[in-house]
């Protein structure tokens, strides 16, 4: 995790999603994903720019029921799945749908295991977490 700090401001890029529920996540142009209370205040900066230039820019953010869990979908086809307690890496996805179509839209399921995404290559399909 890396963000660049200047006069409490973040080099973050531009936004481009933004899903919400307990926290507010926000996905910028490079790759970064910043969490924030609902005050308002920055809780964690996931990723770092060296992700954002491999992945691209955050084009989906879905975060599950209890509030424990962030999906990034990436513009590059990548899907990366956060812990929201400790700000840890847990999985990188990136064999799930076909290579070089953006991820557009993720969403966690009720059953805690289970997402589903789709692709800009009009490809639905479900993620499974064991």
């Amino acid at each position: 995790m890396i963000c660049i700090f200047h006069q409490d401001k973040v080099d973050a890029g531009l936004p481009t999603a933004i899903t919400m529920s307990g926290v507010i996540a926000v996905g910028t142009s490079h790759g970064l994903a910043l969490v924030f209370d609902t005050n308002q205040a920055l809780r964690l900066c996931l990723g770092s720019k060296t992700t954002g230039a491999e992945f691209g820019a955050v084009s989906a953010l879905s975060i599950n029921h209890d509030c424990s869990r962030l999906l990034c979908g990436f513009a590059k086809g990548q899907i990366t799945m956060w812990d929201l307690a400790n700000g840890k890496l847990l999985r990188t996805i990136t064999d799930a749908h076909p290579p070089g179509t953006a991820i557009l839209h993720v969403k966690f399921t009720d059953d805690p295991t289970l997402a589903v995404c789709n692709d800009s290559g009009g490809s639905v399909f479900e993620l499974t977490f064991r």
